[in-house]
């Protein structure tokens, strides 16, 4: 059986040298691992590092930490497209932290990043059910080639809409 390590920041700057040599030793012990973005930046990073693995089981989730909601707005048109990515297969860090004190100053700032990203899974959502609707119609090759795409896109938020609303009246 496979271990994945489902949360490393080895696109934080403490691993900048040596990153390579801990993904290096997880592959060697056949383990996979999700970096986790935190910002933009290092949600960038992380994909970076993971295109250095192509064959390998080094994936990436993308998102913004809730503690970094006071840094740099809320960009669903990013997420979306960084989303996009093979090496992708989720998104995160996100939802609501309220651990610190400066968490819970941002609490408001956090619900606005909260239903940001739940909007970007509404238009997923949709666009996912009207491609199996013509793949459904049609029955061609490229309609059901267009809905696993969308299934993909879909599955990379690990979350639908109905979730994120049970998120949403427990904030």
């Amino acid at each position: 059986m496979r271990i994945i390590d489902t949360h490393c920041h080895l696109n934080f700057k403490v691993f900048r040298d040596t990153y390579r040599e801990t993904i290096e030793r997880a592959l060697a012990k056949d383990m996979g691992l999700i970096i986790i973005g935190a910002a933009k930046d290092t949600s960038e990073r992380a994909v970076m590092i993971a295109h250095e693995y192509t064959n390998d089981p080094v994936y990436v989730a993308v998102g913004q930490h809730p503690s970094h909601v006071g840094d740099e707005p809320f960009d669903g048109d990013w997420l979306t497209s960084l989303a996009q990515d093979n090496k992708v297969v989720g998104i995160g860090e996100t939802g609501i932290d309220l651990y610190r004190p400066e968490e819970i100053a941002s609490h408001e700032l956090q619900k606005e990043f909260l239903t940001g990203q739940e909007n970007q899974i509404k238009s997923l959502y949709k666009n996912l059910q009207h491609s199996y609707w013509n793949a459904s119609i049609s029955g061609k090759k490229e309609d059901y080639a267009k809905y696993e795409i969308h299934q993909k896109e879909m599955a990379k938020f690990f979350n639908n809409s109905e979730n994120f609303k049970k998120i949403k009246e427990f904030i």
